[in-house]
């Protein structure tokens, strides 16, 4: 949730007088030096407007997890028990590992709960009855069967399906984590803690 008592403001500095004026003001929160002749100095608001709805992103959040808690306890483990394996969850999703004859089947006893408008449409599940209706659960992966799961931590992970690579690393770069890792080096590191490292250099 946005919280607007959290914005601040930068500034990009050039001279010794401005910075000296800007870091004696009680605004002044930090500074960082880029260059002998540039600093970016960082000032808190001196006004804020309190314009965000926060208590309304407070109920969603605890709707959702509302929803997400009733899915997994009185469906999930209801229907499955010991033979469904939470791996991880996060805000509004929830992956798992099913010992079931045909999941598509279990799923199409239940359908009034899923959204599986983005299913392909020779799907015999695929249906628009519930397209973007809130609190249904959509298969992330569309209908392809994840045959490989790594979970490092909260927000690393990776799922490997026979055609395609989701992968996801908080605080690494989109380019680096798309190209560069791989869910084999993921999984070496969770069975065998290995370290994998690569250095760049700047031309």
């Amino acid at each position: 949730m946005e919280n607007v008592r959290k914005h601040s403001n930068v500034q990009l500095v050039t001279s010794e007088k401005q910075a000296k004026k800007l870091v004696a003001a009680p605004t002044f929160k930090r500074f960082k030096i880029i260059t002998e002749s540039l600093v970016v100095l960082e000032k808190l608001k001196s006004c804020i407007t309190l314009n965000r709805p926060i208590y309304i992103g407070f109920v969603i959040l605890e709707l959702s997890k509302v929803l997400t808690y009733n899915f997994h306890y009185n469906h999930i483990k209801k229907r499955y028990m010991d033979k469904a394996n939470l791996l991880f969850t996060d805000t509004d999703s929830l992956t798992y590992e099913i010992e079931t004859e045909d999941i598509y089947r279990d799923m199409g006893e239940n359908l009034n709960i899923y959204d599986t408008s983005d299913y392909p449409q020779d799907h015999a599940l695929y249906s628009e009855k519930n397209k973007k209706r809130i609190g249904c659960f959509k298969d992330e992966m569309n209908s392809k069967p994840i045959i490989e799961f790594v979970g490092l931590r909260a927000k690393m992970y990776s799922m490997l399906t026979p055609d395609s690579e989701k992968k996801t690393a908080k605080g690494v770069s989109k380019v680096v984590h798309s190209t560069k890792i791989k869910t084999f080096q993921l999984s070496s590191m969770f069975k065998r803690k290995q370290k994998h490292e690569r250095k760049y250099d700047s031309h």
